[in-house]
């Protein structure tokens, strides 16, 4: 198949929230981007929710919707 690829100044920050307080920190960021192939020719949108805390990102949530 084709590479799929995004441009980062098409993401969308929908959500940030902060999960833990003190002397760590903690957020679920929920994104959302545009992913394409070939010459910019889009086949969807992707939600993303990732968690972010010291011991690393992790993706909690994905969803595509594919363009009709």
């Amino acid at each position: 198949g084709e590479h799929i690829q995004y441009a980062l100044y098409d993401v969308e920050i929908i959500s940030i929230k902060r999960t833990q307080s003190g002397r760590w920190f903690g957020f679920n960021v929920t994104l959302k981007i545009f992913p394409f192939e070939r010459g910019h020719l889009y086949v969807g949108a992707d939600t993303l929710t990732l968690e972010v805390n010291p011991t690393g990102i992790r993706i909690t949530s994905y969803i595509h919707e594919e363009y009709k």
